[in-house]
């Protein structure tokens, strides 16, 4: 199963193409592989993807953002 994910909204694209669009195979798990719906690119385990865009949306200035770090580590927990 694939479930797309669109992470457009903190800054996080992938290495090779610049795409912002992922795709996490299999479950939700830590483990579960990432890919660039863009071009195909393994990008690695969910955690550590996870994990860089937590670190992007951290890293971005409060003024335009629409969820706050706190909501953000949430809803990637679901």
């Amino acid at each position: 199963m694939t479930r797309p994910s669109s992470n457009s909204g903190n800054g996080s694209m992938c290495v090779h193409c610049g795409g912002k669009k992922f795709v996490l195979k299999g479950a939700a798990s830590d483990d579960a592989a990432v890919t660039c719906s863009n071009c195909g690119a393994t990008l690695g385990p969910w955690k550590t993807v996870r994990a860089g865009m937590l670190d992007a949306v951290e890293s971005k200035p409060a003024k335009g953002r629409i969820a706050s770090p706190a909501i953000a580590r949430k809803a990637t927990a679901i």
